[in-house]
């Protein structure tokens, strides 16, 4: 689900070839699955900002992704839990002065890998930025 501003933006180091940005504090990103891990992957480089991260509806770390070096495939949140179980992961923009880039480009875990194989999360992904 994705609330506030996300657009899309194109590069070859990305999965698929592009990936959902967004620059205005407090567009928010999330999913729900049942799995034990998740792993949010991600660009980071000189002009990429903060992201509050979520899990289970608490704030566990703000993440920088301001890197000297742009990267297009980095982690930039993972976690996992000692059993299988739903959960929820929201990702929030800070909107970070200067440099305010906040761009997602996979979710990797058990049930997004299963999703990923008959293409469904790219499908999500695009319909959500068409809204």
């Amino acid at each position: 689900r994705w609330t506030g501003t996300w657009r899309a933006a194109r590069h070859a180091g990305y999965a698929g070839g592009r990936v959902r940005y967004a620059t205005a504090a407090g567009a928010t990103a999330s999913i729900s699955f049942t799995g034990r891990s998740v792993r949010i992957v991600g660009p980071t480089g000189p002009t990429r900002g903060r992201v509050q991260v979520f899990v289970d509806g608490r704030l566990v770390r703000t993440v920088d992704l301001r890197s000297s070096q742009f990267r297009a495939r980095a982690t930039v949140f993972a976690t996992s839990w000692s059993k299988a179980g739903k959960h929820r992961v929201a990702l929030r923009v800070v909107g970070t002065a200067g440099r305010p880039y906040v761009a997602l480009d996979r979710i990797v875990g058990p049930i997004a890998a299963v999703l990923a194989r008959h293409a469904r999360v790219r499908e999500f992904l695009d319909r959500a930025a068409a809204r």
